[in-house]
């Protein structure tokens, strides 16, 4: 792994974003800014059929028993990045949505927290690219449901307002 850090720029990522994508893929994504180098090293650490390029999203997708060694090849090219992590773990253990005191509308399961907070992190536009690429997916006349794509864009407009202010 050592030989990895050889060859990169100086320009390292601050941080990189990794979170579990259920349904319909059941994979870890990772964003991160373009890195030539790390995107051989990450090909070279994954078997084909393990990972896959989104170029809408701009994101990698990868099998989950790859977690760790992304991670380590992550903290070992790129020494002080912050890994922003959203594991498969913290996905599945989210409850369903209640009542809230404080607002009177239904609360977020600790999911949906999580993956707001998560888009606090991104700029604008790689969100915008993240829910486009959603919203493609869900859309009936792409094998998606009308109740599906509803939510989801029920969730972008929140987030354009809540996170991005627009």
């Amino acid at each position: 792994m050592a030989n990895f850090k050889r060859g990169f720029s100086n320009q390292s990522p601050a941080s990189a974003k990794i979170w579990w994508q259920a349904a319909p893929i059941n994979a870890y994504t990772i964003a991160i800014p373009y890195n030539e180098v790390w995107i051989a090293a990450f090909k070279q650490l994954i078997p084909g059929d393990k990972k896959h390029w989104d170029p809408v999203a701009k994101v990698w997708y990868f099998d989950e028993a790859f977690l760790d060694p992304v991670k380590f090849l992550l903290t070992k090219s790129f020494p002080g990045i912050i890994l922003n992590i959203l594991t498969r773990q913290q996905v599945e253990a989210a409850g369903q949505p209640r009542a809230s005191a404080l607002s009177g509308h239904l609360a977020l399961s600790v999911a949906d927290a999580a993956i707001l907070e998560f888009f606090k992190m991104l700029p604008f536009e790689a969100a915008r690219k993240a829910y486009l690429a959603a919203i493609t997916l869900a859309h009936p006349d792409k094998g998606g449901n009308a109740e599906g794509a509803s939510r989801l864009n029920s969730a972008w407009q929140k987030i354009e307002k809540e996170v991005f202010g627009k």
